[in-house]
């Protein structure tokens, strides 16, 4: 018979090891300590234990092993799939749930302060530290030769006798060895050994060096007063040339700056240019477009609310078509993008415009604050929405890939290689009057935003005017706040969409990309719902759009606008800037979205259109029942069977019965130009006799 080996000790242990079980005051504990409060793994660990330390003693488990718990349950949390998280994060809680979380906030701060006095206590405080200090002083005060006025502090005790013993009886405090005299050639050898060696003759060293008791280095500590350190000679800088390293050269730019380059990067600088594909120069066009500007001033001529031009054709009457992708010149470009551009007046042939609100926003606050600095109240500064479908599909550019050739050359300067340029359309030589949505400004933008509580909450503009950058510094911070979509939140951020010019009549392209920039742009948390939720808040959004514009609601772009904010959030959950553009992007866009249930939002929107009618046609055949003569003033075209749907055979049987019935009514000469037209269009040599009667035999 074949025996199992058994296995090791350790799999054993850790199958009878019951696992750790997580209660529903653990969770909600876990998730106020790292949503309101910022402590580190360690120290999470330990006020978890100091809350629910008889469960981790029931479970035997370490703080390195309550570090790696925490972690998976705040992992778990993070991906919102189970629903006890879901509804721990909601933002709408009743009266005890709000106790309960105070509770334990309290606890939080009780545990943190009883931490911190521990760690003073194990510290030794200075009344303990005060008698030995008194010892030592009053030590190398027996052993000083120098009166007592000369101490600082003079030891409570009194001084013992010192002993009337010679000094040749008592113990030596230390000796002196005499070094051996080391030659010019062994100095030299002894420098250019390795450095282990080098520290062992050190080490060895140290026998040479005087022993002096404890108790004399005290008073010398005392007596003697430290010796001021002279100040060195500073070190003289090299110059930078004469530094070149083997492996960097040299590189001068066309416009006469010098720079330091890998040699490995000298081969791309030299490779030529090549053709941008046409889907990357024309990818996949969002709803809306955003420009910023500044009104007023002769620099900004070529800027106004209903037409913006470039600052080459601002005097030019010519207006040709835009270039195809691969014609455009890489010095246009390269001037437009790099800041020396406009210190060398080099005029651009470009408008620039970006799909990324966010990114707009925070550069007009970024923008009002430099102006603030310097003393200019008074600046107005704009931001203009723009429909691209109003616009020729070619004459916008995607700046990335001409971007990425441009910094293999190593020709940009004042630091304009770090933009990345991932939301800068560029269009050829002008936007016309019809292109141009709204126009606002920014102070009646941030007005409407600080007094909305919820949107001055998502939004948060004080983060977004912030230094760093927009991707690696601020994203992180706004996702951090894990501010969650309200019904409260989508009425206010309609209200959001009516000031930038967005009415109910706007296109579910516009729409959606407004809500996708809200909820991607400002990383809003997103939680999963169920499909009537959703239809629930999209109907709060298209309430709210409609109230704000004062227009009255119809059913046709009611059903626009739902489905307009069911696609905004499809593509506002993905962590993706410009998702559509790659097929990779807009499979990962697919599987985030059905995490938080909305799949897909045109099956949604196409259900419930399909039950609307279903409703419509149940309640006609109803009344067709009820009324008998109703039958014949149906609204609806095709016949219905009981089951509320079209028959084939009865709308065969019907379109026969209606041809005979026209048949009945047609004249007989009527009946005998009908086949003459039929043959005559087939074929014009057919020949007609006619008998002694006239008729055609």
């Amino acid at each position: 018979m074949v025996t199992r080996r058994p296995r090791s000790d350790i799999g054993q242990s850790r199958r009878n090891k019951k696992g750790f079980r997580w209660s529903l005051d653990m969770k909600i504990f876990l998730h106020i300590l790292h949503t309101d409060f910022d402590y580190s793994r360690s120290e999470n660990a330990i006020i978890f234990r100091s809350a629910f330390s008889d469960d981790v003693q029931r479970h035997e488990a370490t703080n390195e092993r309550l570090e790696v718990l925490i972690a998976a349950q705040i992992r778990e949390r993070n991906q919102m799939r189970a629903k006890v998280w879901v509804d721990i994060c909601r933002t709408s809680l009743d009266a005890t749930e709000l106790g309960r979380r105070e509770r334990f906030r309290a606890q939080i701060r009780e545990a943190v302060a009883c931490s911190k006095a521990q760690s003073t206590n194990r510290s030794c405080p200075m009344p303990a530290r005060r008698p030995l200090l008194e010892a030592s002083r009053a030590t190398a005060a027996q052993s000083s030769s120098v009166p007592d006025t000369i101490l600082v502090e003079r030891s409570r005790e009194a001084p013992r006798p010192k002993p009337q013993t010679p000094l040749s009886v008592q113990k030596p405090i230390g000796f002196w060895a005499p070094s051996p005299s080391i030659d010019d050639e062994d100095d030299r050898l002894r420098v250019s050994a390795p450095e282990h060696i080098r520290k062992m003759r050190k080490l060895d060293q140290r026998a040479l060096v005087p022993v002096i008791s404890r108790q004399e280095l005290v008073r010398q500590q005392i007596l003697v007063p430290p010796t001021p350190k002279t100040p060195s000679r500073a070190v003289a800088k090299r110059p930078v040339t004469g530094l070149q390293s083997s492996k960097k050269k040299y590189f001068r730019q066309f416009h006469g700056n010098t720079i330091y380059v890998p040699i490995k990067n000298l081969e791309r600088i030299n490779d030529p240019f090549h053709e941008v594909p046409e889907h990357e120069a024309h990818p996949a066009m969002a709803g809306n477009l955003y420009r910023f500007w500044i009104k007023g001033g002769e620099d900004n001529a070529h800027n106004s609310e209903h037409h913006f031009a470039s600052r080459r054709s601002l005097s030019s009457i010519q207006f040709d078509q835009a270039p195809r992708c691969g014609a455009l010149s890489w010095e246009d470009i390269y001037y437009h993008i790099d800041r020396i551009g406009k210190v060398n007046k080099k005029p651009s042939p470009f408008v620039s415009t970006s799909n990324c609100l966010v990114w707009i926003i925070r550069r007009a606050l970024k923008t009002q604050i430099d102006h603030l600095k310097e003393g200019n109240h008074n600046v107005d500064l704009r931001i203009t929405v723009i429909n691209p479908a109003m616009l020729p599909p070619k004459s916008f550019y995607h700046v990335p890939p001409y971007f990425r050739q441009l910094k293999n050359k190593h020709e940009f300067t004042r630091g304009s290689e770090k933009y990345s340029a991932t939301h800068e359309f560029i269009h050829w030589k002008e936007i016309s009057k019809e292109a141009i949505v709204h126009t606002c400004s920014l102070k009646a933008i941030t007005r409407l935003v600080n007094g909305l509580q919820k949107l001055r909450r998502a939004l948060r503009f004080d983060i977004l005017a912030g230094p760093g950058d927009l991707k690696g510094d601020i994203c992180p911070q706004l996702r951090r706040k894990e501010v969650d979509i309200c019904s409260s939140l989508v009425a206010e951020v309609a209200q959001f969409a009516h000031i930038l010019g967005l009415q109910p009549q706007a296109s579910i392209e516009q729409l959606s990309h407004l809500v996708s920039d809200v909820v991607q742009g400002w990383r809003l948390c997103v939680v999963r719902r169920s499909e009537e939720e959703w239809s629930q808040l999209a109907s709060i959004f298209a309430d709210a759009l409609f109230r704000s514009s004062g227009q009255w609601s119809n059913h046709a772009d009611y059903v626009k606008i739902m489905r307009a904010f069911r696609e905004g959030v499809f593509w506002g959950v993905t962590s993706h800037f410009n998702a559509m553009h790659t097929t990779e992007h807009v499979r990962l866009a697919f599987k985030s979205a059905k995490s938080v249930g909305l799949g897909d939002p045109g099956k949604m929107t196409a259900n419930e259109l399909d039950a609307a009618r279903l409703n419509n046609v149940k309640f006609e055949i109803a009344q067709r029942n009820k009324f008998p003569g109703r039958s014949t003033q149906m609204i609806l075209d095709a016949p219905i069977n009981d089951e509320g749907f079209v028959s084939s055979q009865e709308t065969e049987d019907e379109d026969m019965e209606d041809n005979d019935e026209d048949d009945i009514h047609v004249s007989p000469s009527q009946r005998l130009l009908q086949p003459q037209q039929q043959d005559s269009d087939g074929d014009s040599t057919i020949l007609y006799e006619f008998g002694d009667d006239g008729l055609v035999v």
